[in-house]
């Protein structure tokens, strides 16, 4: 049994415990109300001119600004999302000189697939609105040229600076270069990789033809597109009939560039790959596709089989014959599935 004097004392002291967890529970409240929740609103805000994209930083400095894009532990959408919000005008040069170092940036193993979908986002952004303007096109070029760089990294760059040299599209009247001797510059790198043997197995040829393909059609000077295109025909001449050891996609690439661009020299093995049942089915594809640019009367009789045959290449050989028809002034061939 509890002496008296020891519940007395006990209860004193509940009391007083009781009455301090009241006490520290109200100035929690108070100081609550004081600072307000972190709500998404409260994600992205100016503070002394630099931008805090992540509310758990307190320091102002750029390199603390851009520490959630970074952050492995916030979803790649989110950290989207926040660049998708960026204002030019609100950055200072010390911010704009934070976000380029981004590029540098290099994930741990395991991270890199969100990474990229970021950097993407970045250099988008940058592009967009022209921040850094006058170094956007050599960073890029350092990014292309560097046979370190991440292929992910130089494929994302080689298809932005193709849309920064010569806007097209939903991107005719965005800011661009306009610096002769840079878009030169940038024509000449892309060219390269796609020559480049130690590239052959990897995306990037792949991608840099389908960049020389479109800046066609934007403003560069005609003759700088003419010059990369001519200096690319050994290569050509190479890749189409197997010659040497490239990716089936990257070759497949190559069978789409000659026929935008007409090369009818390439025809026969052209027309011997898309006929060849046993052939490659992407190869295959391509090469149909390509016959109807480069084909002859001759090879419609060929591909109306084929869309009769109900291959799964049909609707490309139909496609092809619309094509070619229209080529050849032919009517065209159209079969209702």
């Amino acid at each position: 049994m509890i002496p008296l004097l020891n519940q007395k004392a006990m209860k004193l002291f509940l009391w007083i415990v009781i009455l301090l967890c009241l006490g520290i529970s109200l100035l929690a409240w108070m100081n609550l109300n004081k600072t307000g929740l972190v709500t998404p609103e409260t994600k992205s805000k100016n503070i002394s001119g630099h931008l805090i994209l992540d509310p758990l930083v307190s320091s102002n400095t750029p390199s603390s600004s851009w520490k959630s894009l970074t952050d492995p532990s916030i979803r790649w959408q989110v950290r989207v999302d926040l660049l998708r919000r960026l204002d030019k005008e609100t950055l200072s040069e010390t911010d704009v000189d934070a976000l380029y170092s981004l590029l540098e940036h290099r994930p741990l193993s395991g991270q890199a697939e969100n990474w990229w979908v970021v950097v993407n986002e970045i250099m988008e952004q940058m592009r967009l609105q022209a921040i850094g303007r006058d170094r956007y096109s050599k960073t890029l070029l350092v990014i292309i040229r560097d046979p370190f760089a991440p292929e992910v990294l130089r494929d994302y760059t080689i298809q932005h600076l193709g849309q920064w040299i010569s806007p097209r599209g939903e991107d005719i009247g965005v800011p661009h270069e306009e610096d002769p001797v840079l878009v030169r510059k940038a024509v000449v790198a892309i060219s390269n990789t796609v020559r480049d043997a130690s590239l052959a197995h990897s995306s990037i040829p792949g991608t840099a033809l389908n960049v020389l393909i479109d800046v066609r059609e934007g403003g560069i000077e005609p003759k700088i597109i003419k010059k990369a295109m001519d200096e690319l025909e050994p290569w050509f001449s190479k890749v189409i009939p197997d010659r040497i050891s490239i990716s089936s996609i990257n070759r497949a690439e190559a069978i789409s560039a000659v026929a935008c661009l007409g090369r009818r020299k390439y025809s026969p093995i052209i027309r011997e790959l898309a006929f060849s049942k046993e052939g490659d089915p992407t190869l295959r594809l391509r090469s149909i596709a390509a016959l109807g640019y480069l084909g002859e009367e001759s090879d419609m009789e060929s591909l109306r089989g084929i869309v009769l045959s109900g291959s799964p290449l049909r609707h490309a050989a139909q496609n092809a014959l619309i094509q070619l028809s229209a080529t050849i002034n032919e009517p065209s061939f159209f079969i209702e599935q």
